[in-house]
């Protein structure tokens, strides 16, 4: 599998010719305005617990499925999962009794293949592989205020399915899309409403203000998550130390490389980069707190450096200088291919 890395786009080789539109949590009820081309343009939320959604429509119930690279498997809520929104039970004329992990927690569900439409697109009545589950918990999947469940984009060797067969997996096999890959285009958070996925990934389009052309060809050196070999972390163009076993660790035979997950706005690196991020930000003198009636303009103190850096505290944009030019840079060396 091979990544593309444009701008901040992270296309992720596993989609088809199908744009799709996408919705963020916090506007299911009210889509953009700001159309582009055949696309919607979604604007990504800033909560890492949130992921982009999309529209599906099963058996004529209409469902709102959150787009999840760490799952391979596509879940769809049983009757009384959510508010009685979900599948007939009837629906289901044969199926498998399964059970599948999702974020830490088990679900019980049946496997079976449903007749599906994405409106907006040419997938329209195509049978496709689903695990519908019941409501076991009070935070399971199908009964969340944001979505109906969860359309799997992970590698086959994650599914719990017997085969392991995904939806893109069938969709490719049919002929419905010319690739089996999936593209997801993740702007910065001044272009979030160019963020779009493409099922398919056959055009060159213009990507976060670029013209759309690939930087690089990063290779995936795993089939179970869409992963990334990261060479090295550079802060200011100065190199961290990465711990000794940084990429090393090994998990059920496989080797713990960074992955992408669609579902985080957050990068997670080791405490050494992170301190040595912090180090220079604060060092540059780029962000100092304004004057006010009863403090002079300062810098950072360390009580202040500990809450916003390493507490995750929230502080008011508006009670900050930040002087943008000032900021370190954040420079990651990959493993990569040319076009």
């Amino acid at each position: 599998m091979l990544i593309t890395l444009e701008c901040i786009l992270l296309a992720l080789q596993a989609v088809s010719a199908v744009r799709v539109a996408l919705d963020s949590p916090s506007e299911i009820d009210s889509p953009s305005s700001n159309r582009l081309s055949k696309r919607s343009p979604v604007e990504l939320d800033g909560d890492i617990n949130k992921c982009y959604r999309m529209k599906f429509n099963l058996y004529g119930v209409s469902l709102n499925l959150q787009v999840d690279s760490a799952i391979s498997d596509t879940i769809v809520p049983l009757p009384g999962s959510k508010n009685n929104i979900g599948l007939d039970i009837l629906s289901i004329t044969s199926g498998r009794h399964v059970t599948i992990n999702y974020k830490g927690k088990e679900y019980r569900g049946i496997d079976f293949t449903a007749t599906v439409t994405i409106p907006g697109t040419s997938i329209t009545g195509i049978g496709l592989p689903v695990v519908a589950v019941k409501k076991q918990s009070p935070d399971s999947v199908g009964i969340s205020p944001n979505f109906d469940g969860v359309f799997g984009i992970g590698y086959p060797s994650l599914s719990k399915r017997r085969p392991q067969t995904t939806v893109l997996d069938v969709l490719y096999n049919d002929g419905v899309i010319s690739n089996n890959e999936i593209g997801l285009q993740l702007c910065p958070y001044g272009m979030r409403s160019k963020s779009f996925i493409n099922i398919g990934n056959t055009d060159v389009t213009p990507k976060c203000g670029t013209d759309g052309k690939s930087v690089a060809w990063v290779q995936s050196p795993s089939d179970d998550r869409h992963t990334v070999n990261i060479k090295s972390i550079l802060i200011d163009g100065k190199q961290v130390n990465l711990p000794e076993e940084f990429q090393k660790r090994v998990k059920d035979g496989r080797i713990l490389y960074s992955y992408i997950h669609t579902c985080f706005v957050y990068m997670y690196f080791p405490e050494v980069v992170v301190a040595a991020l912090v180090d220079a930000i604060v060092g540059s003198n780029a962000i100092t707190v304004k004057k006010t009636k009863s403090e002079h303009k300062h810098k950072l103190s360390e009580t202040e450096i500990e809450k916003v850096f390493w507490e995750n505290r929230l502080i008011l944009k508006s009670k900050l200088n930040i002087d943008w030019s000032k900021l370190p840079s954040l420079s990651i060396t990959m493993f990569a291919q040319t076009p």
